[in-house]
């Protein structure tokens, strides 16, 4: 089965290294649907119905009446109106835990840990759940830019090294908690949360590249940033260095994981 951050099992039986492409058809069109949709990923129920439909094969073909935006990796690249997609043996390294051994017997009653001492999984449950209290352990700070609230979340202290500020994509900074905790053993980590998503609306600023670089270059300044080393994923990383140029004098240094492609330099062809 395919799982997603939070561990939601989104395609039932699928597998990254098994040489199959899976696709996953879900048509809900009323709320009571998107509320049955949901619940089937909770429950992890592969059950299907009008609603949702599964197929895998080697070779995928898609058409659709009218262009509509397409991602690779949750980056928008481009409109079609189809899209072909393959297996191509060899071209991604995966890694996947490696299965248990077939002579492994079930675990007997006796051998099951007391309800006092959690499983590793039970561990990594129970501080999900406590990062969700407390805003991914890291300390919540708010400040007004340009009459508009800009979130950041900051851990550590800078020392004698610049401070770290990330930016993540799509607006999405829980994911880069992790390593923003990891980088405060050595200096201040500040993550950005913009533009700052709040049921459904976007609070610090428009949700555009342009935008979205203009709001962190006004809270650097905002708040007396100086020499500071700015890291970007995926969208983030585009928007971190529009940023730079806009402020190059308070910038000492640009990381850039995952970032998208130049429209240019992608080789894959637009239908």
């Amino acid at each position: 089965m395919y799982a997603c951050r939070g561990n939601f099992t989104v395609i039932p039986g699928a597998r990254p290294n098994d040489g199959v492409l899976d696709l996953y058809i879900a048509s809900p069109r009323r709320f009571r649907q998107w509320i049955k949709l949901a619940w089937r990923l909770v429950t992890r129920q592969p059950k299907r119905d009008d609603q949702v439909d599964q197929h895998s094969g080697k070779r995928v073909g898609i058409r659709i009446d009218g262009k509509d935006n397409y991602q690779l990796d949750d980056d928008i690249v481009g409109e079609s109106t189809t899209l072909t997609a393959e297996i191509q043996p060899g071209a991604l390294t995966v890694c996947a835990p490696a299965p248990a051994p077939p002579s492994a017997a079930p675990m007997k009653a006796s051998a099951l840990p007391a309800l006092t001492q959690l499983s590793p999984a039970g561990r990594t449950r129970r501080e999900r759940r406590a990062l969700r209290r407390d805003p991914y352990g890291l300390h919540p700070t708010v400040t007004e830019v340009d009459g508009r609230p800009i979130r950041s979340l900051i851990a550590g202290h800078s020392r004698d090294n610049s401070e770290v500020v990330f930016l993540a994509g799509l607006g999405a900074p829980g994911y880069l908690a992790p390593w923003a905790r990891e980088t405060s053993r050595w200096t201040r980590a500040t993550i950005i949360d913009l533009p700052g998503w709040r049921a459904g609306h976007a609070q610090a600023c428009t949700p555009t590249l342009g935008a979205i670089a203009m709001a962190l270059a006004r809270w650097l300044e905002v708040t007396e940033r100086r020499d500071v080393v700015m890291l970007g994923h995926s969208t983030g990383a585009q928007a971190v260095l529009k940023t730079a140029q806009l402020i190059p004098e308070l910038i000492r240094g640009l990381v850039l994981a995952g970032p998208t492609f130049d429209p240019d330099a992608r080789t894959m062809p637009h239908c």
